[in-house]
């Protein structure tokens, strides 16, 4: 999950005159969970709610790494001596982290249900917004953008169960929890599985949901022969989700994975401009398009009214809908932030196409079918998949044939 980008503010129009501008701010309280133990002044552990049963377990080695990845994404790294010293001493007396043994997973209720082996951490944006954090490194800006991946495999497999091959699937494995969730076979590729402490925090919510027999996990997918020899006795691939950083990433898994695509149902992928640029967005374009794919953007304008979802895609040109990750009420701490709220719940594709040398995409939510947009689909052209999307939302033949009648 590569996606970092600015937060969204819902739908607030600062409007003020230089007296207004120039006074203080009236002073609003923090809302702080009840239970919450505070760390340090921005930093709160919020206990894992109690369970009958089904309890996580981590030793010394898993400990001494989530202390290290705790305090590098708390930021608590930056403090002194002394204050740092103190937010350790209270970390290990409250129940987030601890000193090891067993403790609560966090139970998802939203969108999807299963448990998750993590611990919540509550810090705040400009002083009063509340921000949620889930070690060793999700937030509750990345725990949903993997939530589309069920609902494009429900294109490939008619809801029976079905393969998927998770490339990024997080250094907490959350992007492929979802779908175990729904009974899919899931192999998992993360660069940090290949250190065995991380990889054995990985199995930590794996082993706790019994996926033990339909998860696997893998390294960092190279450019060797490895996926390929993997894969060599399974005729379907239901999907293929790629979500890596930089140019030099993107070759590398496209070098492993080239031999295998003609067995893909439907690729997911995200690409961000800011990353590799409009030069390698296109680029990735004309790649799947080569291997008989066709193109489409992921959005959804309708779970949050007049928003298009963040996690999705955002406004970058005038005429652009806004964008907001989470509700108001959340943003403004009036409701708090619940492991896997606020998904992409009103999902829809768009195609997007090469017409006459132009990109072009019929999306709501923004002008540029590249340029604002997070999370893509390509879908095997003349498969049973792209019928069914298609039949839904459109071909390029149609965009492309009203793109010449407005001419």
């Amino acid at each position: 999950m590569s996606m970092v980008r600015p937060r969204a503010i819902f739908g607030r129009l600062i409007l003020c005159s230089l007296v207004l501008c120039s006074a203080k701010p009236s002073k609003r309280k923090r809302n702080i969970p009840h239970g919450a133990v505070k760390i340090s002044s921005d930093v709160y552990c919020v206990p894992n709610p109690p369970v009958s049963e089904g309890l996580c377990h981590y030793g010394p080695e898993v400990t001494q790494w989530l202390y290290d990845s705790a305090f590098q994404k708390l930021d608590l790294n930056k403090l002194k001596r002394k204050k740092r010293k103190k937010a350790k001493r209270i970390m290990e007396q409250s129940p987030c982290l601890g000193r090891g043994g067993d403790f609560p997973p966090v139970r998802r209720h939203a969108g999807y249900q299963y448990d998750v082996c993590t611990f919540q951490m509550l810090t705040f944006k400009d002083d009063l917004e509340p921000f949620k954090i889930f070690f060793p490194s999700d937030d509750q800006d990345k725990i949903v953008e993997c939530d589309v991946l069920p609902w494009l495999m429900r294109f490939a497999t008619d809801g029976t169960p079905g393969l998927a091959i998770d490339i990024g699937a997080g250094d907490s494995g959350s992007c492929s929890w979802p779908l175990l969730s729904e009974g899919h076979e899931v192999h998992m590729f993360e660069s940090g599985y290949a250190n065995a402490v991380e990889r054995s925090f990985v199995e930590l919510t794996r082993d706790l949901n019994e996926w033990q027999k339909k998860a696997t996990l893998h390294g960092a997918v190279t450019s060797d022969s490895y996926v390929e020899k993997l894969l060599e006795n399974t005729s379907k691939i239901h999907l293929l989700k790629i979500d890596v950083d930089g140019r030099e990433e993107y070759e590398a898994v496209f070098a492993g994975v080239t031999p295998v695509l003609h067995k893909v149902e439907i690729l997911q992928i995200e690409m961000l401009e800011e990353e590799i640029g409009r030069h390698g967005m296109i680029w990735i374009m004309d790649t799947f398009l080569s291997h008989d794919f066709v193109m489409f953007g992921l959005e959804d304008v309708e779970t949050f009214p007049g928003f298009q979802h963040d996690s999705l895609g955002r406004g970058c040109q005038e005429g652009d809908m806004p964008s907001t990750m989470h509700s108001e009420a959340v943003i403004d701490g009036e409701v708090e932030y619940e492991y896997g709220m606020n998904g992409p719940g009103k999902l829809r594709m768009f195609p997007i196409c090469k017409c006459d040398g132009n990109v072009v995409g019929p999306g709501r939510g923004s002008k540029d079918p590249l340029a604002c947009r997070a999370q893509f689909a390509f879908v095997k052209r003349d498969s049973d998949s792209a019928a069914k999307v298609t039949h839904l939302y459109g071909s390029c033949e149609a965009v492309c044939a009203n793109v010449k009648s407005e001419l």
